[in-house]
């Protein structure tokens, strides 16, 4: 497990950047934490790096998918990162309602709240956001 302690925008940037460099198609991150600890800072900074790699500008704001839970970015050719928040999602059912294991396919994928999923999927680099007391 990766533990971040996230003391300022600019050293969550400086992780987020040096995990995107290390990543490939197929790769599924837990990103755990409380409300708040930087788990969609993250995110953000991890798509535009990747996005910033392949050379590609991403024209929407990076944002957490909470409402629409499931949000893909083209970071590439053929690099496509799945950003998930399932805060929401009740149970299992629903996540397969989505069609959620589909659109993880052939992507890089983060997904915010995934002990929802951690038993099915198993196969998640976790990533623990922790906050100073």
């Amino acid at each position: 497990m990766i533990k971040i302690l996230t003391t300022s925008l600019e050293k969550t940037k400086k992780i987020a950047q040096k995990i995107a460099t290390k990543s490939k198609i197929g790769d599924i991150y837990f990103l755990r934490g409380k409300l708040g600890s930087g788990k969609t800072t993250f995110a953000k900074f991890f798509i535009e790096e990747i996005a910033r790699i392949n050379k590609k500008k991403i024209k929407e704001p990076i944002t957490s998918p909470t409402y629409n839970l499931i949000k893909n970015y083209k970071c590439g050719k053929n690099i496509i990162i799945c950003h998930v928040d399932l805060y929401r999602i009740k149970n299992l059912e629903e996540i397969e309602k989505l069609g959620f294991f589909e659109e993880i396919e052939n992507k890089i994928v983060l997904i915010e709240w995934p002990e929802k999923v951690e038993k099915v999927l198993k196969k998640g680099i976790d990533i623990l956001f922790l906050t100073k007391k």
